[in-house]
């Protein structure tokens, strides 16, 4: 039996849930797995920074109720903003890294409600934790998007491999 559980479940509001959990070793990015909610999201209808990175924390799973301050997205825009301030770097470095003290400082949001985003934003793979510094996954926010499809691929490749074998075993290919 392996180890992995593997689940696609789609929601009434147009949303993918992709999980798996967890992986035997750790992943290049030091994960043990990842959560990733995908929805099917309007873009905005301006290119305004704010808008998009909105749209973006939405399309992950990441919008709050309405009326509720959105704190994931607060949080993954002052990441985004922090690496951007440290743009030629071709990776995630710890100088574009920040601590969710200084997180908790500069969004005036307890420390413990920055924590628990950075926790469900690294779970999705969006954000990456190096000791006790945290930052975007890529200092591009395409090159973590193809990142992130890259991942779930390999998940989908796995699958596909089990549904084929399941389909053999019920000789249900022909």
């Amino acid at each position: 039996m392996s180890s992995h559980t593997r689940r696609l479940l789609r929601g009434p509001d147009n949303s993918f849930l992709l999980t798996t959990k967890p992986f035997a070793k750790p992943t290049r990015h030091n994960t043990i797995g990842f959560e990733l909610s995908l929805k099917s999201v309007e873009p905005p209808f301006s290119s305004k920074l704010d808008e998009e990175l909105d749209f973006l924390c939405s399309s992950f799973g990441f919008s709050e109720p309405f009326g509720k301050q959105n704190s994931a997205s607060l949080v993954f825009k002052e990441l985004v903003k922090n690496a951007r301030m440290h743009f030629p770097l071709k990776t995630a470095s710890t100088l574009s890294m920040l601590s969710s003290s200084e997180l908790s400082r500069r969004l005036r949001l307890s420390r413990g409600a920055i924590i628990n985003q950075l926790n469900n934003l690294q779970r999705s793979g969006l954000v990456v934790k190096r000791g006790r510094l945290y930052g975007v996954r890529s200092n591009s926010i395409l090159r973590t998007i193809e990142e992130l499809e890259a991942d779930v691929s390999k998940v989908f490749e796995k699958t596909k491999k089990v549904a084929k074998q399941i389909d053999e075993d019920f000789g249900m290919l022909g």
